[in-house]
């Protein structure tokens, strides 16, 4: 028996349905949108991202992920869409989602197989950031709490705001989220200081950054920031960035049950542009407004733990 699992988190990058949202900006992706969305290519999306879920880990990995978290994901209509696809179904995901206040109507998301891990709760932490026209609303921070091979943790899923207007006049949104997410683990670690958490995101900061060094206060092992991440997650602006982190709490880190391996991107060929001026560079679902039946601008992270009997 593999001892081994694997815990995940992917933006999957704009995984809209079809249907145009009443309270959402998601016009762009419908079938009159300028990406001309529709069920053929929304089905496709749904494929290729149960193809990449199911086979995330390092190469001698024989299990898909035991949960994940992912961002930028519409509603609860894709998540079952893609639990229940050909590479997915057999694996018995189920997920945790709440709509958020996002204005693109994009949110986080948790998924677990249930074999593995038994959920006891879960919450989310709305946030609003100033903005250029006063306060605005932005993604949830999820929290999830569960039973994973009787071991009790915690697990907060993020996706901090974007660097698009700029990294400088947005770098105090992601600030605001940091603090957030510290209050939110002094709060965890308050009602039993022997708790054990995960954090994972796309933060769009780096593990260096002011908001993960300094904002964030607790002393969390970066495992993005330690292992083997190649050349990043994502491009940003022509550049390699880890954007995407696991960050693993003390407790569970130095526990005797679940002990922690090792941490990577997975990035097979199939991931990567092949050719252009993006060659590279993850293998997106457009370029441009040309639909490549791509999968994100982000390659998947993951942590490999090892299960002690």
């Amino acid at each position: 028996m593999n001892s081994k699992h694997t815990i995940a988190f992917y933006n999957l990058e704009n995984l809209f349905d079809p249907e145009e949202g009443k309270h959402t900006l998601d016009a762009n992706f419908t079938p009159t949108g300028i990406y001309r969305w529709n069920q053929g290519k929304y089905r496709r999306k749904i494929d290729n991202l149960g193809k990449v879920i199911s086979e995330i880990g390092p190469k001698n990995s024989q299990n898909p992920p035991v949960f994940l978290g992912v961002c930028e994901v519409e509603n609860r209509t894709c998540l079952k869409d893609l639990t229940n696809c050909d590479s997915l179904s057999k694996y018995q995901y189920s997920f945790v989602h709440f709509e958020s206040n996002d204005r693109r109507g994009l949110d986080t998301a948790f998924l677990y197989r249930t074999k593995h891990f038994k959920l006891l709760n879960s919450e989310t932490f709305s946030i609003e950031v100033e903005g250029r026209m006063g306060r605005e609303p932005t993604r949830d921070i999820l929290y999830v709490e569960g039973v994973l091979f009787n071991e009790h943790i915690h697990v907060l899923i993020n996706h901090w705001p974007s660097r698009l207007e700029g990294s400088r006049s947005t770098r105090e949104k992601r600030r605001t989220l940091a603090r957030e997410l510290d209050k939110v683990v002094d709060s965890i670690y308050h009602k039993d200081p022997k708790s054990k958490i995960l954090i994972v995101g796309d933060f769009n900061d780096q593990p260096k950054d002011y908001s993960l060094r300094k904002d964030f206060t607790h002393d969390f092992f970066n495992a993005s920031e330690q292992n083997d991440f190649g050349p990043g997650t994502a491009r940003f602006k022509n550049k390699w960035v880890i954007f995407d982190q696991i960050l693993i709490d003390q407790n569970l880190l130095n526990n005797e049950s679940l002990n922690y391996v090792t941490a990577g991107v997975y990035s097979p060929p199939y991931l990567i542009e092949t050719r252009g001026r993006h060659k590279g560079s993850p293998k997106r679902s457009f370029r441009g407004k040309r639909f490549q039946n791509g999968y994100s601008d982000h390659f998947p992270v993951y942590a490999v733990f090892d299960l002690s009997h």
